[in-house]
């Protein structure tokens, strides 16, 4: 930092930008954002890749891929020239690992102690363990699905695998092997295998609903293969036209997802046909869940689930002995289809707003500010207090003790800002049965409540806006809408910023996932988001 002040560098750009611009020209390694790293800066990187290669190629580390930490002192005791590494660089190197996807913490059995072990993914032995769940017949009578994506490779980059295993650990069961692993989300499993023979990567994941668990993953695998310029991959999705014809067997017949699926789809060409059964399979089925294109189905089938579980529910108000054990089957199914529509959310316009260095909380209800009778036909008289919502994708809610914040603007505000309230309150709408994380009929009322609000006053600012699902979709789709959202979300961010001028927000922190997703979370959901600190 001396030499860039003396060469006249300010101290901020030092640390931002010329930092990120010479770490990714390889000339230098400096994570900025990294409460461990952030304050080093390793000028000659081949220097960490040799002692990265030291604890790579330690024989009892590679007997079965786990690196115990207090051994780092052995590993590490000097490097290829006799000299002696410090004892301090043993976390920084084991830090440093764990950016580049080489390993992750074991959690330990006791969680308030700290981890003592790492798995690194590549030393991991060939062979899978012998006892794998998997997917049966006997799932599928029982109400429970199996989709499966295949990727053929041009070539098989290295690492691929290992790179994958760290990314996707906090769903780990604990079963992994050199090219595979299984992991399980909410009540589902995954499979996740590599075939370097065949140049293939396999992800298939049942359950429920396993359409989300599968976006999470492909995701992930898709952000890891963009590391590998000129790599030609072809994803396919399979066939599901055996579930036309109730059979047990799977029909081995695969669309490539983007050639024959995606492009049909933009084509407005409905049906694609099996050579396998020749039966004419619905490109939507196929795709759904798995492409955004699919959100007015999505949609659709929350609506119906809503419907459904508050008709129980009055029933229920009548005969409190009844259980909701047979309705625990619809209410996962709901779940996690929102879920899924928070992810699709978030994915899409967190982004955007990052390009637009926009950044806050994006998500929000809205209440009378005061306990005054509210009349719609002057609601631009009456004040408002704005609630910021924790982007938990399982279960999105407000923050606990929040006071809000005070919105009364002019017309011309909420005419700026109508765009926005078009995407929110389809969030809320289709959020509902997770928003506060209860499916009580009284917190669907209360988000009914905020809905309609929303909706009363993006009438009375844009009568043209339209608020059905398919209309939405479409356009955030084909990106008919941003537009207007640009200036939409500027104006929420100047408000913000001004209501909140530490930027605090309700304690809310942005959290990028290992699938490139961004998410504002509270202090409790973005916990596990948090680097644990490293104790050898």
């Amino acid at each position: 930092m001396d030499l860039c002040i003396a060469k006249g560098v300010h101290v901020r750009l030092a640390q931002g930008t010329l930092g990120s611009y010479l770490h990714d020209l390889g000339k230098i390694l400096y994570f900025h954002n990294d409460p461990i790293l952030r304050d080093i800066v390793i000028l000659k990187p081949n220097w960490v890749t040799r002692a990265i290669s030291i604890v790579l190629e330690d024989e009892a580390t590679k007997n079965n891929g786990i690196l115990v930490h207090a051994e780092l002192a052995r590993i590490l005791a000097r490097d290829e020239g006799g000299q002696r590494y410090d004892p301090a660089l043993h976390p920084i190197f084991l830090r440093l690992m764990e950016c580049f996807d080489l390993c992750y913490q074991i959690d330990p059995q006791l969680s308030w102690k700290h981890a003592t072990h790492s798995l690194i993914p590549q030393l991991l032995p060939y062979q899978p363990p012998s006892s794998l769940p998997a997917w049966s017949p006997e799932q599928m009578k029982a109400g429970k699905v199996h989709v499966e994506m295949i990727y053929r490779l041009d070539f098989v980059p290295a690492g691929v695998m290992s790179w994958f295993i760290v990314r996707t650990h906090r769903y780990t069961c604990n079963l992994h092997w050199r090219e595979g692993v299984v992991l399980s989300y909410q009540d589902h499993f995954a499979r996740v295998e590599l075939l370097p023979r065949h140049n293939q990567l396999h992800i298939e994941v049942w359950g429920v609903e396993p359409r989300t668990f599968l976006v999470m993953l492909k995701e992930t695998m898709d952000l890891i293969l963009a590391r590998f310029e000129g790599l030609q991959v072809r994803r396919e999705v399979l066939c599901i036209c055996y579930q036309q014809r109730e059979e047990e067997q799977a029909c081995q017949e695969a669309y490539r997802y983007e050639e024959d699926l995606v492009k049909r789809l933009n084509q407005g060409m409905e049906t694609i046909q099996c050579r396998e059964s020749f039966r004419e399979v619905f490109v939507c089925d196929l795709l759904y869940g798995i492409h955004a294109s699919t959100t007015p189905q999505v949609h659709t089938i929350v609506a119906v689930g809503q419907q459904e579980i508050l008709r129980r529910l009055d029933v229920l108000q009548y005969k409190k002995d009844l259980l909701l054990s047979n309705n625990d089957m619809l209410l996962q199914r709901l779940s996690l289809l929102c879920e899924w529509s928070v992810r699709q959310f978030t994915r899409q316009w967190n982004p955007e707003m990052q390009k637009m260095e926009v950044e806050c909380p994006n998500i929000f209800s809205l209440v009378p500010g005061s306990r005054k009778r509210f009349n719609p036909k002057h609601w631009i008289r009456h004040k408002y207090k704005l609630f910021l919502i924790c982007q938990y994708p399982p279960k999105p809610h407000s923050i606990h003790d929040s006071k809000g914040y005070d919105l009364r603007q002019s017309k011309d505000w909420w005419v700026q800002a109508s765009p926005w309230l078009k995407y929110l309150i389809k969030f809320l709408e289709s959020s509902m049965p997770i928003i506060d994380a209860t499916p009580e009929e009284e917190k669907y009322k209360q988000v009914n409540q905020q809905v309609k609000l929303l909706k009363l006053i993006a009438e009375e600012v844009a009568p043209s806006i339209e608020h059905d699902a398919i209309g939405l979709a479409e356009e955030s789709y084909s990106g008919g809408f941003e537009q207007n959202v640009g200036p939409a979300l500027r104006a929420l961010h100047s408000f913000l910023k001004e209501a909140d001028p530490n930027q605090y927000w309700d304690g809310l922190q942005k959290v990028l996932t290992e699938d490139g997703n961004i998410f504002w979370l509270c202090e409790e959901h973005a916990l596990p988001y948090q680097i644990r600190p490293l104790q050898l």
